[in-house]
């Protein structure tokens, strides 16, 4: 329960963040969302990046979505911990929602603090 609310908690922010998304580009972001933090599970490491990378390129390719492998949802997986900028459109807007969760809304990226207050609020934070 802890990783699946701060998902949700994810997509609420991206959701304001990009609020004209279309139903494709929710798809990726829901595909990299479930799968930008999974190799904490499943490898016994802290660098977990590549191997969640490698788990969303298997479900991508096992669900022919292959299209996708390379591209947005590899650099959403990748790039979210970025400080900075480093990517197209969405690659951001899943960075961003991101860093504003594991801030606890510190980092805003332009969202009102209320709306963030309203998601953590309705989806608490579990521990994750």
């Amino acid at each position: 329960e802890p990783y699946k609310n701060h998902l949700k908690r994810m997509l609420n922010y991206a959701i304001l963040l990009h609020p004209e998304y279309t139903e494709d580009e929710l798809k990726r972001l829901q595909i990299a969302a479930v799968f930008h933090d999974i190799g904490l599970w499943t490898v016994p490491t802290v660098d977990y990046l590549d191997p969640s990378c490698e788990e969303a390129m298997k479900y991508l390719k096992d669900n022919n979505l292959e299209v996708w492998s390379r591209g947005e949802i590899e650099l959403m997986v990748l790039e979210h911990h970025k400080m900075t900028k480093c990517g197209p459109k969405l690659v951001e807007v899943f960075r961003k929602s991101d860093w504003i969760d594991v801030s606890f809304g510190v980092r805003k990226f332009g969202l009102k603090k209320e709306d963030i207050k309203k998601i953590i609020d309705t989806i608490p934070n579990l521990g994750f």
